[in-house]
């Protein structure tokens, strides 16, 4: 989260595969305007309910939803594109071309998606209107930076 910390203020996240949500309580404690959390496992998704709930942060919605499947409950829940967007799939998830093209999206125009993957996953330097930036390796993860081109 600190690569994004100069972006956090006013931000709108997306947090996909939140598991316990870190990455969107941490960006709403940094100053980010609201936060979504989406995951699809049904007892993370309650536990993530009664977090925000118990911490009263109203700037937070949280949605069931199996990705990149059911993107359009995602959708359905967003006001507006999103400042910047966290995936961190789970382990031997490989639809990440499907998963770039379909948020891509809900990403503003000068907005950043982050992807989390092994270090020895070879993502795309390019899907649709996307195109990877960066790349950094941190022990055992790594991360893909994606904007829009232009």
């Amino acid at each position: 989260m600190s690569i994004w910390a100069p972006r956090l203020d006013g931000a709108r996240v997306l947090d996909l595969f939140a598991g316990s949500g870190a990455v969107g309580f941490e960006a709403l404690s940094r100053g980010a305007e609201s936060a979504i959390f989406v995951e699809r496992d049904r007892s993370v998704f309650s536990e993530l309910q009664k977090a925000c709930a118990r911490l009263a942060v109203q700037r937070a919605t949280v949605v069931e939803a199996d990705l990149p499947s059911e993107l359009a409950k995602v959708e359905k829940a967003a006001t507006q594109e999103f400042t910047l967007i966290f995936a961190d799939p789970p382990y031997g998830f490989t639809a990440y071309v499907e998963l770039l093209e379909s948020v891509a999206a809900l990403l503003e125009a000068d907005g950043e998606l982050a992807v989390e993957h092994a270090p020895s996953a070879e993502l795309p330097e390019q899907v649709g209107d996307l195109e990877k930036r960066n790349q950094r390796c941190y022990g055992d993860s790594g991360l893909s930076f994606y904007r829009h081109r232009g």
